[in-house]
């Protein structure tokens, strides 16, 4: 993608903002001392810092030098693949990067920009801002005419508008990881599969005994966790191919967020984000997570874990969200050819091979996914058992009413405000907008 010494220059620059030892503001280093320090040429370094001035990361103050621009991180650059977490967050990262780098070279994966000319994003944002992303069904159908070895339900997560908008690298159920040495030192029986609402809620007061609040699970008001509540129960935001498609305001919706809030209330509204550090520390007894968090387990060896379905509801669908990394080219990327590439090598038996043996959640190759599952394993096999039991139906398909409702609800719950009277409130709203906009679902 780029000359190699020119990409070894803008990834040193680049990957010191990302660090924080290069700020917005900063004066660079001079070219002759960049090249210097870097032992390459000066005319090659001074094609980078000139392409990244063009890409507008850096600009030329003259007679001062060049400054790192205040919008940096807004900046799509051609070589970004923009990433959801952190990096240390996927330790796999490395071998994917020496996988690609023969056919990609000169990309790097970054999250410090939001947005990258290539992307990796979880399904609630693709969902949230699929008019940001090219339709990627010819470019598909041009790497992989046959689809047979790839699960067809979780690319639905990616389908919107008639556009594919994004396509899984690999994907997963949710289920709750629970501590069963917690568990014994709180003198609690252990979880079952067919456990009952009831039976979670005693399990939560039980553990309150002995652990801290902030040590039983995870609670917050983050869709991706909420909505299995509301899709257990039965209900949906909105549901397809019925007269009324706003359910928001259904009598099934309202009990899975009435659920939620049950929790909350059991757990004094405590929003806990950091369950996924403190659970692999052998800290918390309990979190509802995706296949993809097996990987961070692995990773640090911690083993103390086993799995179980979360609870039924009385009524409910035994479904959960389906937690999705999706492939994404952004509108703004202008290189075909390494979209194409991107595509066709993230979706290639040897890369998502390598994926499944991290266990970062299901590769969407079913060939690669039957290699990664060890159906032989209680606690791998649920995930086998509920790649049938998944949906991506939190999709609006309307990014402002997608963001509008989910912020009314978060609202709702974090002001403790009442449910009855909210989601009437909100369902209204929705109506009137698609009224407004002649949409139909």
């Amino acid at each position: 993608m780029f000359n190699n010494k020119t990409a070894q220059v803008r990834h040193h620059i680049l990957d010191q903002l990302e660090a924080g030892t290069l700020k917005a503001g900063d004066r660079l280093p001079g070219a002759r001392e960049l090249a210097i320090q870097l032992d390459i040429s000066f005319l090659k370094v001074q094609q980078a810092i000139e392409g990244l001035c063009r890409d507008g990361v850096l600009e030329v103050v003259n007679r001062r030098g060049t400054y790192v621009q205040k919008t940096w991180a807004n900046c799509v650059l051609p070589e970004n693949i923009s990433i959801f977490r952190m990096q240390n967050e996927f330790p796999w990262l490395a071998g994917i990067r020496q996988l690609i780098d023969e056919h990609l070279p000169g990309v790097r994966f970054t999250n410090a920009f939001p947005v990258g000319a290539m992307e990796l994003k979880t399904t609630y944002h693709v969902q949230s801002h699929w008019e940001q992303y090219q339709d990627l069904t010819d470019i598909l159908a041009e790497c992989y005419p046959d689809m047979d070895d790839f699960f067809e339900q979780p690319f639905e997560a990616g389908r919107i508008g008639g556009k594919l908008v994004g396509i899984p690298f690999i994907f997963s159920p949710r289920v709750v990881f629970y501590n069963p040495s917690l568990f014994k030192k709180a003198n609690c029986p252990l979880p079952t599969d067919n456990w009952t609402w009831d039976d979670f809620l005693t399990t939560i007061n039980k553990l309150k005994q002995t652990l801290p609040i902030e040590q039983i699970i995870n609670w917050h008001y983050e869709p991706f966790l909420w909505m299995n509540y509301v899709m257990r129960a039965g209900g949906r935001l909105i549901r397809c191919g019925v007269p009324d498609p706003v359910q928001i305001d259904s009598p099934m919706t309202r009990q899975g967020l009435g659920y939620y809030g049950e929790l909350g209330k059991a757990l004094h509204f405590q929003e806990r984000h950091d369950t996924k550090t403190t659970f692999k520390q052998g800290k918390s007894a309990m979190y509802i997570c995706e296949r993809q968090y097996v990987h961070q387990m692995m990773h640090i060896g911690f083993d103390d874990w086993q799995t179980v379905n979360l609870p039924m509801f009385p009524g409910g669908e035994d479904i959960t969200t389906q937690a999705t990394d999706l492939l994404c080219i952004h509108k703004a990327n202008t290189n075909p050819q390494a979209a194409r590439e991107y595509i066709k090598l993230m979706l290639s038996p040897q890369i998502q091979d390598f994926i499944g043996k991290q266990n970062h959640g299901i590769p969407i190759r079913k060939s690669s996914a039957f290699k990664s599952l060890d159906l032989a394993s209680p606690r791998d096999a649920i995930f086998a058992r509920g790649i049938s039991r998944i949906s991506a139906e939190y999709n609006l398909q309307y990014p402002h009413l997608t963001q509008t409702l989910v912020a009314g609800i978060q609202q709702m719950l974090r002001e403790n405000r009442g449910i009855e009277k909210t989601t009437a409130e909100l369902a209204s709203l929705a109506r009137h907008y698609m009224s407004i906009w002649n949409i139909a679902v």
